[in-house]
């Protein structure tokens, strides 16, 4: 082969190998990329006598494999199979094969192949169907302003609200919708819904929880899932939400609520007050839970996916919360996913009893109550798990979500324990006392990050601001995590760290778990007296932007 080839071989593609496809099967030669790509050396994978490439095909595609190499046998032509192989290290990749078979001047065949890796894009792929349609859940998107109407339904969410096909019975419900997403959820809930959306549009923060709905057939429904802001074709801001039908769920809770209260009036004075008693040693119990200690501190709705047969359970995806929720880190999620593993033992790190997760995958739905070790406050999560049939050997879903946040729509949220003071110098104190910043550096820092009102800082943008005569540099951007480090360890040494987060290298503060004279100047909450007296972040030169804006607004 042309040095020129070879190197574009190398270079271009995950591999190239080339078969000769008369008995017996064997590679004649292998690129150096593919060797790589598999872990292998040339040696490894090439003999005379035997098909060394076929062993690390997966054995429920190798069959399927084997057929293909024989179809190019037979005669001149281009084929193309896609198929799992698995690598020296045991890692399972997905592999796309075109392989053309050409007939020597020996008169045997011989056939050229090229792999490509797809693995990133099946992952993706995986993560769409599981949001899309696996669960399965509904989706739809409405505009950001006005009436917000809507713009999209997939067919899971027209199912869901009992939209009939003929287009003539559905044409009004659909333009309904059309101007207004609010026409088809119920009186009752509108106000929440609104609230919900003026919070998503202010923080841009996803919000999880349930709305009251009237199905296209006249029927009341229920539907919980959660809203997040995107955006559409033309660039334009629009929300999403991301549904499940859990009408039938909630029926079935409020007749048992209505036997129980049925039950109880019926009962004598001291029955009752026994009752009172155990459910007052019930939720004592909950708060109580100690394992529950593992699950993440700050936790935010999020999604799993498990194939279960029988006692055994295969990760399929997760969102980054839910790992934490499962006492995993995201790389040690990624080493189990082509691995089977007990039940038992998949939840064990969460220090649940395994009785409530035999709970939530029968009965459908469970609620955690737990101590948060942070702030010492009772929070619950809710987990409803959902499979397409009911058959244990198919893949099951797991949709979480942390209720505080209806706690606090309702009016009942806690103050939190973290005061920020913007107008005058900045400061930052924890139950009243200042915290003492041992370096400059991280407190300017989470000014920065403040003054950004709860956006995502990234680290080019967090450099140009901390080090603005500096360009940025390898040696600039070393030191910029070094601050950051900094910052995180000394929000984790006074039990806040999560009022900040970090995603992908970018950081922001979390609005929702701090007080600040700026935010609620920003609010429009009525005071009896402005705290605003002219001077902002004093500390830095960089928040004159900011200033301006609030010497404008006076």
């Amino acid at each position: 082969m042309a040095g020129n080839e070879k190197k574009i071989l190398d270079e271009c593609i995950s591999g190239y190998h080339e078969y000769a496809l008369t008995s017996p099967v064997h590679l004649t030669f292998v690129s150096s990329n593919l060797c790589a790509f598999l872990g292998c050396l040339p040696e490894e994978l090439l003999s005379d006598s035997a098909d060394l490439y076929r062993p690390l095909v997966h054995p429920a595609d190798s069959v399927r494999y084997a057929s293909f190499l024989e179809d190019l046998s037979r005669s001149e032509k281009t084929g193309r199979i896609e198929y799992r192989i698995m690598k020296k290290t045991g890692e399972m990749l997905y592999v796309a094969d075109s392989m053309t078979s050409r007939k020597g001047k020996d008169g045997n065949m011989y056939g050229f192949s090229m792999l490509t890796d797809f693995t990133e894009l099946k992952k993706e792929n995986d993560n769409l169907q599981f949001t899309n349609s696996t669960i399965p859940c509904g989706m739809l998107r409405y505009a950001a302003e006005d009436g917000h109407g809507v713009t999209y339904m997939n067919d899971v969410m027209k199912d869901m609200l009992r939209i009939p096909s003929d287009p003539d019975s559905a044409g009004v419900y659909l333009k309904a919708l059309e101007e207004s997403v609010f026409s088809m959820i119920g009186e009752e809930s509108r106000d929440r819904a609104a609230r919900a959306l003026q919070s998503v549009a202010r923080s841009g923060s996803p919000y999880s929880g349930e709305v009251d709905v009237l199905f296209a057939d006249g029927r009341p429904g229920r539907l919980f899932g959660w809203i997040s802001r995107c955006r559409n074709r033309d660039g334009g801001e629009e929300f999403q939400s991301i549904c499940v039908d859990v009408t039938n769920r909630h029926l079935e809770n409020e007749a048992e609520e209505s036997e129980k209260v049925s039950a109880l009036k019926t009962e004598n004075a001291e029955q009752r007050k026994q009752v009172s008693v155990l459910q007052d040693e019930n939720a004592s119990l909950k708060e109580q839970n100690e394992g529950m200690q593992r699950i993440v501190q700050h936790f935010t709705e999020g999604g799993a996916a498990f194939e279960i047969l029988g006692e055994y359970v295969r990760p399929l995806y997760a969102s980054d919360n839910a790992y934490e929720f499962f006492g995993y880190s995201g790389e040690d999620w990624s080493e189990m996913l082509n691995k089977s593993h007990t039940i038992r033992e998949f939840v064990s790190r969460t220090g649940l009893e395994y009785e409530r997760f035999e709970e939530l995958f029968d009965k459908g739905e469970a609620e955690f109550v737990y101590r948060d070790v942070r702030t010492g406050r009772k929070r619950t999560i809710r987990a409803v798990c959902s499979s397409l049939e009911k058959n244990p050997s198919k893949p099951k879903y797991v949709m979480l979500y942390n209720t505080d946040k209806e706690q606090e729509a309702g009016g009942q949220k806690q103050p939190s324990r973290v005061r920020i003071r913007t107008f005058g110098y900045f400061d930052v104190f924890v139950d009243g006392k200042p915290i003492v910043f041992k370096n400059e550096k991280p407190k300017e820092l989470l000014a920065l990050l403040v003054d950004r009102k709860g956006g995502f800082v990234s680290s080019e943008e967090a450099i140009g601001v901390l080090w603005e005569d500096e360009p940025a540099s390898p040696v600039v951007l070393a030191r910029y995590r070094k601050v950051a480090l900094r910052l995180k360890n000394l929000l984790e040494e006074y039990d806040i760290a999560g009022i900040m987060e970090s995603v992908s290298g970018k950081r922001r503060i979390v609005p929702e778990e701090v007080e600040c004279d700026l935010y609620e100047y920003l609010s429009g909450r009525e005071v009896t007296e402005s705290p605003f007296r002219g001077s902002y972040l004093n500390n830095y030169s960089w928040a004159e932007v900011t200033l301006g804006e609030l010497m404008n607004r006076e």
